[in-house]
Formats: structure tokens, C-alpha cells, sequence
């Protein structure tokens, strides 16, 4: 049950001075306040932070993550389960979530008690992944079968840098295929400690790795990683720096997207990408859409494009940018989606020529692109939520039950079947023909204070 990494650090012959810091530290409310606020960066799962910050207080806590085992392992969690339980989740859920927090927990405390442990862990964890990684291509199909699994802009770009550094390529490959990358965590730790491999491959692997996380909607390390293609020497700067500005502004960060665009301006201020960089952290939704010429052969800036004319209510010319970014790119799942929502709204407002068919063809659209992001392990409940929204608009909450319901009943995936986004339109669906206790053992599901609309 210990992790590697710990067992490893058992197995060390650490001095009696490390020992009595690591205590000394445990012992005071600052340190385990930063020690919580370390984990918190980490998780991908939500905790009490309060919760966690009570359990570290305890001296048999700090007793035991000084003496890793096990057996102290199995303590601690079980220790923590206590410690989180609360009546809203079950057994499981609490047992789960306890073992997931131990793991982060003694991983950012090794990593905080001594600057030597924290290199010696970072080189641990790169060493025990790249062993992974030369297993997973034992097999001579494995380069493939891993691009297989990448979206496929990921795959694209990784196999067009092969003939300057096929090991490297191989390696990112193998990585993010690993369902265990499927974590802005694992990104974070390649962006903060770039092993030699990446260090010495293709700098448009960079790019690679942006697209990656922009596909699962970590735009704060997507901005990062195509910041990091501009500065190894990736042609086109001007390009990966207004990506960049432009991913940091959909993370929230408005003063780091406001210095990139700054840079990509000094470098080349007609680039169509920084020229939309500049209008959209301006919020300025018509210069966006006139910095973007309907004739561009970059599918992200059409994509772009067709969201902003749909958000200014031009149907038609949203419907013509999102056909032509499929033309380019038939693998965007985005472009997909965003012809879905533009035909469901225009058979809305009764600007359709046949409201039917364009509820049907959105239907369609949807499925697809969810097929689409499934194949990669991609977040595919957006798409179920547009298929499920068509179709009641159709009257046809048979389908709605069928797309949101997890198999063999259902066509739902597990993350589908339980997703925030997913649940308001089942209770809504479940009202329509009446099924109050459906619908409300869905919006049960839902924390505390989370928008139910749909």
C-alpha cells in the first residue's frame, strides 16, 4: 500500500537531525498550513482543507510520516478516513479519498523537508516513469498503438518531430497515452522538472504538450507549455506566444495574458494569432471577429471565430466557420460542438428552415465528437449535454435516459454517468414526463450551491 517513492525514502539511512527537523517542522501551524496549501495545489480531488489541517496536528500523525511503512501507511488512512467522514459520503468514498490525500500528503512533505530529498524524489519519480515508459515500448507497435490514444492534434505533432528525435517523441508518447497522465498533475511535473529527454527532443514537443492540456481544459498549463515552444525556438513565436496570452486568458490570469501579447506584438503585431490575442483579452468580441479572416486556414482560429459570431447571434456565418474548421481539421471535437449549440439556437429563435432537421443533425454532431474525445480518454460530457438538450427539444427523453445512463443499461460512461454537467439535464428530462423522484435523486448528487440549470 506504501507508495514507491516512500518505500524508497524507508529504505534511506536518514540522519537523526533529519528526523528531529522533520518533527520540529510538523510541529508548527505555519509549516502544516503550507504543507495543506501544497496539497491542495496537487489534488485534483476536492477535500476539506480544514479537515486535512486538524489531522496533521496530531503528534501520532507526525510520528508516523517520519517512519514510513506499510504498516503506517494503512494507520494513517485509516486515521484520515476518520478524520474526513462526514454523513454526506459513504464508506468507500471517504476510504478513497483518505488513501488518494495520504499519497499526496507524504509526497509534498518529503518535498518541503529538505531541498536534497526533493531532488533526490523528483529523480526517483522521473526514473520509475521512464522504466515504465521503456516497458510500454517493448512492444514494436507501441509508438502507434500510444499516438492511437492522443487527440489527434497531440498525435500529429508528436509524429511530425519524429526524424529529428524519434526517443523522445516515443517517450511523450508513451506518457501521455498512460491513463495515469489523465491528471494536470503529471503535466505540472513535466513543466516544473523537465526530464532530459524532453529537455534534449524537438522543441515543438513543447507545443505538443500545450495542446495536450488545452485538450483537457488545464489552460493555465497549457499557456505555460506554449510559452515554453516560443522561448526553445519553436518558428513562428509570435504564433506560440498569442496561443499563449490567449490560453492565459481563458485561465484567468489577464495580467500574465496581457504581458504575452505584449511580446508576441514586439515580435510580429500582423500574425492573425496576436492580433486575436489582443482583442479577445480586450473582451473585445467584434474585434475578434474582424481580426479572424473567414478564409484562414488555421482551424483554431476559425474555431475561434465561430464562437465569437455565435455569441454576437450571426447563426449563419457561425454555421460556415464551424463547416470549414471540420473541412480542415475533421478531428476537432470542439468544432463539432460549437455547430451543435449554433443549430440548436437557431432552431430556437425559429431562424431554421427546418428547426427538425437541424435538432437531429445537432444530435448527430454531438455523438460524434463525444466518440471523438472518448477515444482519448478525453472529457466527452459536454457532448452528451448537447446531444441529451437536442433531444429534448425532440421530445425524446428515451434518448436522453439512454445517453446519460451508464452501461450495460445505458450508453454512458462511468465519468459521463456522474458528471456535474450531466446531472441537471437528467432531473430536467426526468420532469418533463414527470419522474419527480429521478429528478431529484439527480440534483441530490449536485455540492452544495453548484448552478442546476441546464
Amino acid at each position: 500500500m506504501v507508495l514507491p517513492v516512500v518505500a524508497w525514502f524507508g529504505a534511506q539511512v536518514v540522519a537523526p537531525d533529519l528526523v528531529k527537523r522533520a518533527l520540529d517542522l510538523l510541529s508548527q501551524p505555519d509549516w502544516r498550513k503550507k504543507l495543506v496549501a501544497s496539497v491542495k495545489r496537487r489534488s485534483e480531488r476536492k477535500f476539506s482543507r480544514r479537515r486535512l489541517t486538524k489531522w496533521l496536528a496530531r503528534e501520532d500523525v507526525w510520528e508516523l510520516l517520519v517512519n514510513p511503512s506499510d504498516e503506517s501507511t494503512a494507520t494513517l488512512i485509516q486515521s484520515l478516513v476518520g478524520a474526513l467522514a462526514t454523513r454526506r459520503n459513504s464508506a468507500a468514498h471517504q476510504a478513497d479519498l483518505a488513501e488518494y490525500l495520504v499519497r499526496l500528503v507524504y509526497a509534498e512533505f518529503l518535498a518541503n523537508l529538505d531541498a536534497s530529498y526533493a531532488v533526490a524524489i523528483s529523480h526517483y519519480q522521473q526514473t520509475a516513469q521512464l522504466t515504465r515508459i521503456e516497458d510500454h515500448l517493448a512492444d514494436q507497435n507501441g509508438f502507434a498503438t500510444n499516438l492511437a490514444h492522443l487527440p489527434a492534434p497531440v498525435a500529429r505533432t508528436i509524429s511530425s518531430q519524429t526524424p529529428n528525435g524519434s526517443g523522445a517523441c516515443e517517450r511523450l508518447a508513451a506518457l501521455l497515452a498512460d491513463p495515469a497522465s489523465r491528471g494536470a498533475g503529471v503535466v505540472r511535473d513535466i513543466v516544473d522538472t523537465p526530464p532530459g529527454w524532453l529537455r534534449d527532443g524537438p522543441p515543438l514537443l513543447w507545443a505538443a504538450l500545450a495542446e495536450f492540456a488545452n485538450g483537457f481544459g488545464w489552460s493555465d498549463l497549457a499557456s505555460v507549455c506554449f510559452e515554453r515552444a516560443a522561448d526553445e525556438g519553436v518558428p513562428g513565436r509570435g504564433r506560440w506566444l498569442a496561443l499563449a496570452a490567449l490560453t492565459a486568458t481563458e485561465a484567468g490570469d489577464e495580467a500574465r495574458a496581457s504581458d504575452l501579447v505584449k511580446l508576441a506584438e514586439e515580435v510580429h503585431s500582423s500574425v492573425e494569432f496576436v492580433l486575436a490575442a489582443r482583442a479577445a483579452i480586450a473582451g473585445d468580441l467584434e474585434g475578434l471577429r474582424v481580426a479572424i479572416a473567414a478564409d484562414s486556414d488555421e482551424p483554431q482560429l476559425l474555431l475561434m471565430a465561430a464562437r465569437v459570431n455565435f455569441l454576437l447571434g450571426h447563426f449563419e456565418v457561425a454555421i460556415t466557420l464551424a463547416e470549414r474548421t471540420i473541412t480542415l481539421d475533421d478531428a476537432l471535437a470542439g468544432a463539432r460542438l460549437i455547430l451543435a449549440e449554433v443549430l440548436q439556437a437557431r432552431a430556437l429563435v425559429s431562424e431554421s428552415v427546418s428547426p427538425q432537421r437541424d435538432l437531429s443533425r445537432s444530435i448527430e454532431l454531438s455523438l460524434e465528437a463525444r466518440d471523438q474525445r472518448r477515444a482519448w480518454g478525453g472529457p466527452s460530457d459536454q457532448a452528451v449535454v448537447l446531444a441529451c438538450r437536442g433531444s429534448i427539444l425532440l421530445h425524446d427523453v428515451d434518448t436522453v435516459f439512454r445517453l446519460v445512463t451508464e452501461t450495460p443499461g445505458g450508453d454512458a460512461t462511468p465519468e459521463e454517468a456522474k458528471s456535474l454537467a450531466v446531472l441537471p439535464i437528467v432531473a430536467r428530462a426526468a420532469l418533463s414526463v414527470g419522474d419527480v423522484a429521478r429528478a431529484q435523486s439527480s440534483l441530490a448528487l449536485l455540492p452544495e450551491g453548484f448552478e442546476r440549470g441546464a
